[in-house]
């Protein structure tokens, strides 16, 4: 079982790869092995993202069923994805104020809300929908009255039907046919919870890494084969998930990659606005000086939008608490 700690530092290490690829892909241009390593990175870190998402969705359900389930993940994704989604919808209808007419209005507003595969503000915001939609296939399955074989086997048609509307709709990313079922792969591996004392005391991990990094090495080679691309991802991915289970299993305490992974979510959504109009950039320049403005900023707006978004959700809270008390003492 991956612990809550080490998720933390792996979503940490999926969006620094993140950043680093969409600046080594459109921002600097690096030496060609540098921006390779960084696609793959980048890939591994989405799958990262995806996998830990369905790892803990499956975990939260173990634990307490599907009660609440759509209360607690629509306002932890949808009230920072808000703050930075209308501050983006703001921004295009000033672009387009001499000729609102010319802005595709229903897109855009579907968009800003996070309900349009190839987001119009924002090509990051794919996430949104499509993560979505992950959680509609998971609760659709596991809601079944029926044992456990026939909800796995259930999800695994919805996650295939998602499979294929990835492919049509989500422009941006369609050619990553491994993220189509990062969030099922993460739920699957949750549900089977492997003997960690296994692996962290035996010849096995070492057996694991060697196997992953020859892999990945090997698949980096013919990285542009979407099959190849696939397995590199899982090598990738398995040998940074190794990787913190032996940091956490040493007991070496990285205060500032937790605190990073603390605001993946929110680190994702301020780096995705800042890449898109690339206004840091413009100042400090196109080269790695702009790089460090970038990330300083988009790491102390990620508090903020993190801190902003805890109390909107707790007022949310208060107020439909408060209704509902309303509600039964008026029935009473």
């Amino acid at each position: 079982m991956i612990k809550k700690e080490e998720t933390v530092y792996l979503k940490a290490i999926a969006i620094i790869s993140v950043i680093l690829c969409h600046f080594w892909g459109w921002i600097y241009e690096p030496a060609p092995i540098l921006r390779l390593i960084g696609d793959s990175a980048a890939q591994s870190g989405v799958f990262l993202f995806l996998f830990l998402s369905g790892y803990g969705v499956m975990q939260s359900y173990d634990k307490k069923g599907l009660t609440n389930f759509w209360n607690r993940r629509i306002l932890k994704i949808y009230v920072p994805f808000l703050l930075v989604s209308l501050t983006e919808l703001v921004l295009e209808i000033w672009n387009y104020r001499d000729n609102i007419y010319d802005m595709y209005i229903r897109s855009t507003f579907l968009s800003a809300l996070g309900l349009y595969p190839n987001n119009l503000l924002d090509s990051t915001f794919w996430f949104i929908p499509f993560i979505l939609l992950q959680y509609l296939a998971f609760y659709l399955s596991f809601r079944l009255q029926a044992g456990r074989n026939m909800q796995n086997a259930v999800y695994i048609v919805l996650v295939f039907v998602l499979y294929c509307i990835f492919k049509r709709y989500f422009t941006w990313v369609r050619d990553n046919d491994i993220y189509g079922f990062g969030f099922w792969l993460g739920s699957m591996v949750s549900q089977r919870n492997p003997d960690r004392v296994k692996l962290e005391k035996s010849k096995l991990k070492l057996s694991v890494g060697i196997i992953c990094t020859v892999g990945y090495i090997s698949t980096l080679i013919w990285f542009d084969n979407a099959g190849l691309r696939f397995i590199n991802c899982i090598c990738l991915s398995s040998l940074e998930i190794l990787g913190t289970l032996v940091i956490s299993a040493s007991g070496m305490a990285l205060k500032w990659l937790k605190w990073i992974g603390t605001h993946s979510y929110e680190l994702y959504l301020t780096e995705g606005f800042f890449f898109w109009h690339k206004i840091l950039y413009d100042i400090a320049g196109y080269h790695y000086l702009g790089l460090a403005l970038h990330f300083g900023v988009i790491m102390m707006l990620s508090f903020f939008i993190q801190a902003i978004s805890e109390n909107i959700r707790g007022l949310i809270h208060e107020v439909c608490n408060n209704f509902f008390k309303h509600g039964e003492q008026k029935s009473e």
